[in-house]
């Protein structure tokens, strides 16, 4: 059978300009309490529209934690509605010492990082193992790589990393110096491939930004920085549709 060609990405980064319909993507109530303003006992839905105007609007989809839960109610509202920009927004872990809690982080790249075979005692993931090619779509060596957004200059001022998603979050120091030998400095979170997977399959631009709560390591709760990080997060969103929507006017 032959396989899909990156050649279906677009050539040319989309424009601002044609970014009417944003859809913003989140695992929990926690990490959008900024929108929402109430808990996630207050909701039955998980659908809610953020900005509604004659030219921009704006939509927040909670999917609940996990690359299952992400797939799901994403690729649904993805066939339910067309959408010029998906943004996915949410906490994530670090494997970098240079990316600290709570720094925001473009993720520009990420792949599923347990997601394979074991050999033996020896983690082998779906590209080593033969399951997939590398260069199957919508992977490019192996990793997801969505086209930029030209014009985003709130995205220009924050790091650029890579990702890896994950179902076990990494908490020994064990697992994570195997993370960083395997895939060198990123980023771990439990939804961005997925996010990002869903997303280049359905061809609509997508964009994740992250906010780190913690480093990966011994998993110990308390030096965690959930509301700094939430913090960050509400500001970096807060300029995102604001930029989006004044280049939509322009």
């Amino acid at each position: 059978m032959k396989c899909l060609s990156i050649d279906r990405l677009p050539v040319q980064p989309p424009k601002l300009s044609y970014m009417s319909d944003v859809l913003i993507v989140a695992a929990t109530f926690t990490e959008t309490a900024f929108i929402t303003g109430k808990s996630k006992k207050q909701y039955r839905q998980n659908l809610f529209n953020v900005i509604k105007g004659s030219d921009f609007t704006a939509d927040l989809l909670i999917t609940g934690p996990g690359i299952h839960a992400t797939s799901y109610h994403l690729g649904r509202q993805l066939f339910a509605k067309k959408y010029e920009l998906c943004i996915n927004i949410g906490i994530c872990g670090s494997l970098d010492p240079e990316i600290t809690p709570v720094k925001l982080v473009h993720v520009t790249t990420d792949t599923f990082g347990d997601f394979g075979v074991d050999n033996k005692g020896v983690f082998m993931d779906v590209f080593e193992a033969g399951l997939y090619r590398r260069n199957e779509f919508p992977f490019r060596d192996g990793r997801l790589k969505p086209q930029a957004i030209k014009g985003l200059q709130s995205i220009k001022a924050i790091t650029p990393v890579n990702g890896i998603t994950v179902q076990k979050v990494t908490g020994s120091k064990k697992n994570a110096r195997e993370l960083a030998v395997k895939y060198g400095p990123c980023t771990e979170s439990m939804e961005g491939a997925a996010f990002f997977y869903a997303c280049m399959q359905s061809e609509v631009n997508c964009l994740q930004v992250r906010s780190v709560s913690n480093m990966v390591e011994e998993r110990n709760k308390k030096k965690w920085k959930i509301k700094g990080a939430v913090d960050a997060l509400e500001g970096i969103t807060g300029l995102l549709l604001s930029e989006l929507r004044a280049g939509k006017k322009n």
